[in-house]
């Protein structure tokens, strides 16, 4: 082993353990804030429906993977700057430089860390996060609200996106007799025209299939035209190529929020099958992977820019890091908004701000000071 590799492996270990307690620290940190602020406001609430310390824990216990996620970015910024600038304030980084150390070499570890910490979020915000929204959902009204949890064997007035550029309208939906009642299908072609729109009373599943019964069927050209030949009255109808079954319809009704990234991007083929404008929902599909990765995107920003502040003390590192990440959180909202009204495309729109911070931090890294 070289003389300079055995320095550059003790010093790397020295800067991650440092990067990595004030990064937990800040997580807690935040984490606790965000939860004592969010309880402030809904105090009256909980005593009025006289819910307990333990609910109320188990409540915001639900909604830690999702401000974790949140809250990552600030606390990783923050953490390069208390622990760089700890080697700047202790003359340590001017040391590492004069033994021959280059500053590229020095930063290593904290942008390792920081695309280990990107991969943690994206695996947190793709497998923990919705399931505990879902069931924090259930818990508020169950236990907070006091309403019963929904049956959702039994419903009434659902929409639903099917596949093949169907739309469900259904009047109401019995799971145990596999029944649907006051059923309206519109079928539309990938250009948005409808094709094919079928009204009926009721509808049963049975052998694998639904059978329509006491409806009327019409058909439309490309303009939009009814086409008499193929429009008729039935008393029953059956359409095999339906792909859709009960269980589908007695699903919990997800906000694309609420989505993980096959999830949304299951939801966004129905769309587009229906000729339906997917911007919105493409944006938020590209998000689910540009937003964890922003971690390593400001750490590559922060880390050069920490290392030329000679006094950088909490209050100082403290300012720095929320104000880089409120502009870098504007950067996210605009291209959010220009993303969902088809400005921008929504690839664009979803990783703008990782290319601008990261342009702008790799100008950075190439003018610090080696």
């Amino acid at each position: 082993m070289s003389r300079r590799f055995l320095p550059a492996r003790i010093l790397d270990r020295y800067l991650a353990s440092q990067f990595l307690r004030y990064l937990l620290l800040a997580l807690i940190a935040f984490v606790l804030v965000y939860a004592v602020v969010d309880l402030f406001e809904k105090l009256d609430r909980f005593i009025d429906r006289q819910v307990g310390p333990l609910e109320i824990a188990f409540f915001y216990l639900l909604q830690v993977p999702y401000i974790t996620v949140l809250v990552v970015p600030v606390a990783v910024l923050l953490s390069s700057f208390f622990s760089v600038g700890q080697l700047v304030r202790h003359n340590e980084l001017i040391a590492m430089k004069c033994s021959g150390i280059s500053l590229y070499r020095i930063l290593a570890p904290l942008l390792i860390l920081g695309f280990g910490t990107s991969i943690v979020v994206l695996c947190l915000d793709e497998l923990v996060v919705p399931r505990a929204n879902r069931r924090k959902a259930s818990f508020e009204r169950q236990a907070i609200e006091g309403r019963p949890p929904i049956d959702y064997s039994r419903r009434k007035n659902i929409y639903y996106y099917g596949m093949g550029g169907r739309m469900y309208y259904i009047g109401s939906f019995d799971g145990n007799r596999q029944m649907i009642r006051d059923v309206v299908i519109h079928e539309y072609t990938r250009a948005g025209a409808m094709a094919r729109r079928i009204d009926a009373r009721a509808a049963v599943w049975s052998n694998g299939r639904w059978t329509f019964r006491d409806g009327f069927l019409r058909t439309f050209d490309e303009q939009g035209t009814e086409l008499p030949d193929s429009s008729y009255p039935f008393s029953t109808l059956v359409i095999p190529e339906l792909q859709e079954t009960p269980d589908d319809f007695a699903k919990r009704e997800e906000d694309p929020a609420e989505m993980n990234f096959w999830e949304l991007r299951h939801y966004i083929s129905k769309l587009r099958g229906g000729g339906a404008d997917v911007h919105k929902e493409l944006v938020e599909l590209y998000l689910k992977t540009a937003f964890p990765f922003a971690n390593l995107i400001i750490l590559l920003f922060g880390a050069p820019l920490s290392s030329n502040m000679r006094h950088s003390g909490f209050a100082l590192g403290f300012g720095a890091s929320l104000f880089v990440c409120f502009f870098y959180w504007g950067f996210i909202q605009t291209g959010r908004a220009l993303g969902h009204n088809g400005t921008i495309s929504p690839f664009i729109a979803a990783w703008m701000p990782n290319i601008l911070f990261g342009a702008a931090g790799i100008v950075l890294l190439l003018k610090v000071k080696k």
